[in-house]
């Protein structure tokens, strides 16, 4: 209806003031002369990080299926995951003492996801 398509548009709108808010402060912060520039960048950034993320959140509870949003929302985490531990273990200053850090992060995701699995199969087991 016309109520929703315009609370979509004030949306989508809302998403693109946040996305341009955030890249001029960004460059802002790359261009300050002073320390209170680049804390007043800082602090619209975050701003419009506030309001990226609750637009970001109801964009996708519009526009993708409830069934399918948790396999699709994994599906983008996936990449951004695995940017995040080349990133790390390719940082040349921290080469060795990254990977034991990511080695033990990940060490702790396995116990942990092997303690759901053993306490949510046992339950199923049971019933």
């Amino acid at each position: 209806t016309r109520a929703s398509s315009l609370r979509r548009c004030d949306m989508e709108t809302l998403h693109a003031f946040s996305l341009a808010s955030a890249g001029l402060a960004l460059l802002a912060a790359a261009y300050s002369s002073s320390s209170k520039q680049l804390l007043f960048s800082f602090c619209i950034f975050e701003g419009a990080l506030g309001m990226y993320f609750p637009c970001q959140a109801s964009m996708r509870a519009q526009h993708l299926p409830p069934s399918m949003r948790t396999v699709i929302n994994s599906i983008f985490r996936m990449p951004l995951n695995v940017f995040a531990v080349v990133s790390i273990l390719t940082t040349p200053t921290r080469g060795f003492q990254a990977t034991l850090e990511s080695g033990g992060c990940a060490l702790l995701v396995a116990m942990v996801l092997w303690s759901l699995f053993a306490v949510y199969g046992s339950k199923k087991k049971l019933a």
